[in-house]
């Protein structure tokens, strides 16, 4: 049979109205009984001190997100003093790259002048060669002593560049090595450092995420037994005792409010 809208209403809203308040702490969840379905004095007691009870463990948790957070804002300065490091080690390690680069080029310019004079040179002294040939016997003998000594001294300067093209080889490989080396090190430290902040910045907003569920909870629980302390007093007289963890919880949640918790 199909209740009546207002009937339905009704009956919803006294569900709602006994339904247990429940508040889950990092010790489980925690049901204490809706204050309207309580009548005696007892049961309000008992009430508010189960309430206290959630209410301390909820205020312990926002202590502990508290210092996570003054731990994670310490991670994140250490990180970028940590980034700036890499990238000072980073510079200086493509400086003393660029300083050795431009030796190798340096060198490797003069080898190819030295190289090309060479090579002038040895042209130079095919020419005479040829010209030596077809000079008459008479005037061949007197210019053969001074092309052989100049060969000599080709031969000589060519054994120079083949040791000096062999060094500059070398030189090439080490710096090829170390070009490598830099930009390896260059995409390495910025994955490296790009996974650590993505880490770190997840943990920074899980934390968020329990931080405000925490509180929530916490003034939701601190105006359960403020509402418990507050019915028992106006229904039968009696002035509760002072509740230190009732007091702890509202002065967090105004620094939470004022914003002072948040820096952390």
């Amino acid at each position: 049979m199909k209740l009546p809208a207002t009937v339905l209403s009704l009956a919803l809203a006294l569900c709602s109205s006994v339904a247990a308040e429940e508040f889950t702490t990092s010790r489980g969840l925690r049901s204490l009984p809706p204050i309207a379905t309580l009548s005696s004095e007892a049961e309000l007691s008992q009430a508010a001190r189960a309430g206290e009870a959630a209410l301390s463990e909820l205020l312990l948790d926002a202590v502990a997100l508290d210092q996570e957070g003054s731990a994670l804002t310490k991670e994140a300065a250490a990180l970028e003093q940590r980034l700036k490091d890499e990238l000072a080690a980073l510079r200086q390690r493509k400086a003393q790259f660029e300083v050795t680069n431009k030796q190798y080029l340096d060198a490797l310019a003069a080898y190819k002048e030295k190289q090309a004079a060479f090579q002038a040179d040895l042209r130079d002294l095919n020419d005479q060669n040829a010209a030596i040939n077809s000079l008459p016997p008479e005037e061949r003998e007197a210019n053969v002593t001074r092309v052989k000594q100049w060969a000599a001294e080709s031969e000589a300067q060519r054994t120079s560049l083949d040791a000096e093209r062999d060094a500059l080889l070398e030189q090439h490989k080490t710096v090829e090595a170390e070009r490598a080396a830099v930009r390896n090190l260059q995409n390495d430290a910025g994955a490296k450092l790009r996974a650590v902040h993505d880490a770190l910045l997840a943990r920074i907003e899980a934390r968020r995420g329990k931080r405000e569920l925490v509180y929530t909870q916490l003034r939701q629980c601190a105006a359960y037994v403020a509402n418990a302390r507050n019915t028992r007093r106006a229904k039968f007289g009696h002035a509760a005792a002072p509740s230190p963890v009732l007091d702890g919880a509202l002065q967090r949640l105004k620094l939470y409010q004022s914003g002072v918790s948040k820096q952390h």
